[in-house]
């Protein structure tokens, strides 16, 4: 799979590319000229099964099984002008069913391939648009170099967890508990000026550029760390904090804009946590 992402989902990275080949990714931010590489069997496999649900063959037939199961309400609208799309229409009778709750399928009458699919959210009792997947180019083969990152700079920025261990172990520390102690890990070897170590924190980062980032700031100590709060979006656990630093002379009591840092369990490493950034980024 190749997917390109364009800046304006994502203005502070701006526009990236990623590739998923053989359940590993690499993901190449090309504003940052980062390039991140990770291996995940279990993500891959959320992804195919993705693909799957989104397979043109099987859509109308999904559809029609829910139905049958009484999951679902369909609706089919084959007009008499032969130009304009069959429309399939599915609205299911789930309560709060996620992630939407309507879908429409268009359909080409002359030769019954599917156009696209169209999803929604009810909010507020009204079906909100909430994404459009339209398909392309049938039976036409990919070139195998599609699936090939060929293009990254040689001065990238490599991060490759796939080659080191990341974070910590959680052992048998709940998950609260591994992700205050990370974040107490990740300040100690800032104030140790391990930069490595501090690295290894951040998802792997050379220790040059966590010293690129941090090295002007003198960490003194952790004044305080606070109960993790979740991210349902991404499953992060975001943990308060206040450190004492020095920043040109002056000892301030110090922290950035959102007072937290995520943390998360490492991509292809059972059991391992890390920071997704830190507070100053990488």
């Amino acid at each position: 799979m190749r997917i390109h992402k364009p800046a304006w989902m994502d203005p502070s990275d701006g526009e990236s590319v990623i590739v998923w080949k053989d359940g590993k990714m690499e993901f190449w931010i090309k504003k940052k000229n980062f390039l991140f590489i990770q291996k995940d069997q279990e993500i891959a496999a959320q992804v195919f099964s993705t693909i799957e649900e989104l397979d043109p063959k099987h859509a109308a037939a999904n559809i029609l099984q829910a139905q049958d199961e009484g999951d679902t309400e369909v609706e089919i609208d084959e007009p008499e002008n032969k130009a304009e799309p069959i429309t399939i229409k599915a609205t299911s009778l789930v309560e709060n069913d996620l992630p939407f709750q309507r879908v429409i399928l268009l359909v080409d009458q002359a030769t019954r391939l599917l156009n696209s699919v169209e999803m929604y959210q009810l909010k507020d009792g009204e079906y909100v648009p909430l994404s459009t997947v339209e398909f392309y180019d049938y039976d036409i083969p990919i070139d195998s170099k599609v699936f090939t990152l060929d293009d990254v700079p040689s001065d990238a920025m490599r991060i490759d967890q796939t080659t080191q261990e990341i974070g910590l172990l959680q052992g048998d520390l709940t998950d609260n508990e591994i992700a205050v102690e990370v974040v107490h890990q990740f300040f100690e070897a800032l104030i140790a000026r391990d930069y490595a170590k501090a690295g290894r924190f951040t998802g792997g980062t050379p220790a040059e550029r966590i010293q690129e980032k941090y090295g002007h700031i003198r960490f003194i100590r952790i004044v305080s760390l606070g109960e993790p709060v979740l991210n349902p979006a991404t499953t992060e656990l975001r943990v308060p904090y206040v450190v004492e630093i020095e920043e040109n002379g002056i000892i301030t009591e110090w922290k950035t804009k959102h007072n937290y840092i995520p943390v998360r369990q490492v991509h292809g490493q059972p059991g391992r946590w890390a920071t997704t950034g830190g507070p100053l980024g990488i």
